[in-house]
């Protein structure tokens, strides 16, 4: 389904992951304390920022084979989205999962950043 903004002249996709998300084992084991994850946080320098990752969902890309869970109809026409859509249970793992791979690919890159924003201070 689609819902049309007719007084922004844009058109939201809306997708019910209720039936997809019935079949999409989630399994919260390796998920982050939020009482553990501030608290380690806390502990960085005072110069240091949190990136705000609430656009990055939009950046994930779906997997070819599965882009047909993400179709949607519109005035008769069929759209399948590119990226991972709101309302994904595992959404927040798969970001979690990305964002895992990239920190261990790039980690020196980030202690050199970190490093000498410190040492210009």
């Amino acid at each position: 389904m689609a819902v049309e903004h007719k007084r922004k002249g844009k058109v939201r996709p809306v997708l019910d992951f209720r039936e997809l998300n019935e079949f999409v084992s989630c399994s919260g084991a390796d998920a982050d304390v939020c009482g553990d994850k501030l608290r380690s946080w806390r502990q960085f320098p005072e110069n240091s920022a949190l990136l705000d990752l609430k656009d990055a969902y939009m950046q994930i890309r779906v997997a070819g084979e599965c882009s047909s869970a993400m179709r949607v109809q519109f005035k008769a026409e069929h759209f399948e989205l590119t990226r991972v859509g709101f309302g994904l249970n595992c959404a927040p793992q798969i970001m979690k999962a990305v964002l895992s791979w990239v920190v261990e690919n790039s980690g020196e890159l980030f202690e050199e950043v970190l490093w000498r924003r410190l040492m210009e201070q």
